[in-house]
């Protein structure tokens, strides 16, 4: 089997409330989905969003490496092995965000032809559900309200969105949210570095009695995360700190209890799986998460977070933020889960009315 054509579809999906990431508002969600097709008929989806503040490259930046490379990425054979489907296109150096399409529409693909699904054909070990966690913004009412609808949906994991305010008010927020999910609800923090390490430990003081999962990057001084967990005993987890790296620049400290891994961000499905084993090694719980794709990139996340041997709640919440989705069935969590096997189903089923082809 060879892939014998490629083609792009460029998306902007207006957004329910303006997202604002890092200074930059963004009041729609633009990516592309790459389309390859193999020779025997068989078409697998990909999507590419890079974020800005986020990925180093744009969707201009995109849409001329995928066409610089075109004719290196199709008439290439496709194996059943699992090992050379995710290394077929080590050698083209693509942006992060365009090697994860190219190997999520490679793996669709791949599977299709040997008869499995998505996660199933990364692992056949994979779990048949995952749960997701509820993601918090806003101002205090805000975060209260969606707080009671997300448990009443059934969700018992939620992550609060903090450093955005005083430290005062972040603190008052986690101690809110605690009167209201008890000790059955899990709670995270991410932070974004947006404190200095001594807002950090009078946030860690602050909410020292209300026994939160973890605080993800606390500090603009990451050097000193593991400083501040001895200081303050909270539990740490890594997210920028991972970007660019390889395994072996990574530093493990006593606190550091979870990966927060964005694959479009690691780049390839590869190095992806290579983090996740790496965590599972090191008793470190790996959180996929998402940067705000669309439909056929959460589906193809929800597959990943599957595969992992330590469950944690996926970061997939995201897809509230639009007002409709390109994937023919609508990604939805909204009772704190997803069943995988129709997820492997959903994520190659694409809206092609909603899409812009974008001649190569």
């Amino acid at each position: 089997m060879q892939i014998k054509r490629l083609q792009i579809y460029k998306y902007k999906i207006p957004l329910n409330s303006p997202l604002d990431m890092k200074g930059e508002v963004l009041n729609n969600r633009d990516g592309l989905i790459v389309e390859l097709t193999a020779d025997n008929g068989l078409v697998g989806l990909g999507d590419c969003a890079p974020f800005p503040n986020l990925h180093d490259e744009t969707i201009d930046v995109c849409i001329e490496d995928i066409r610089i490379k075109k004719t290196l990425i199709i008439h290439r054979s496709v194996s059943d092995s699992v090992d050379e489907v995710l290394s077929l296109y080590d050698d083209l150096k693509c942006p992060p965000s365009v090697r994860f399409a190219l190997d999520c529409a490679l793996i669709n693909i791949a599977a299709a032809n040997s008869d499995t699904g998505f996660s199933e054909f990364i692992n056949p070990a994979r779990r048949s559900n995952i749960e997701v966690n509820g993601l918090l913004t806003g101002n205090d009412d805000d975060i209260l309200n969606e707080a009671e609808r997300l448990i009443k949906a059934g969700f018992s994991v939620l992550k609060l969105k903090v450093g955005r305010r005083s430290i005062a008010d972040d603190i008052s927020a986690v101690r809110k949210l605690q009167l209201i999910i008890g000790n059955n609800v899990k709670l995270r923090a991410d932070a974004n570095r947006a404190w200095s390490f001594d807002q950090a430990v009078e946030f860690a003081e602050g909410v020292s009695d209300r026994n939160l999962e973890y605080i993800e990057e606390p500090i603009d001084e990451p050097e000193r995360i593991s400083e501040l967990f001895v200081k303050t005993g909270l539990p740490m987890a890594f997210d920028e700190s991972l970007y660019g790296k390889s395994i072996e620049e990574i530093k493990i400290f006593e606190g550091l209890g979870v990966f927060v891994l964005k694959p479009s961000v690691l780049g390839s499905i590869k190095n992806t799986l290579r983090f996740i084993e790496f965590a599972d090694r090191n008793n470190i719980k790996p959180v996929i998460s998402s940067a705000f794709e669309s439909g056929i990139g959460l589906y193809a996340l929800a597959g990943l977070a599957s595969c992992t041997k330590l469950p944690a709640a996926a970061g997939l919440d995201t897809y509230k933020w639009f007002e409709h989705d390109i994937a023919s069935k609508p990604f939805s969590a909204e009772f704190g889960r997803i069943d995988i096997h129709e997820a492997d189903k959903s994520m190659n089923s694409l809206n092609y009315e909603l899409l812009e082809e974008i001649i190569l």
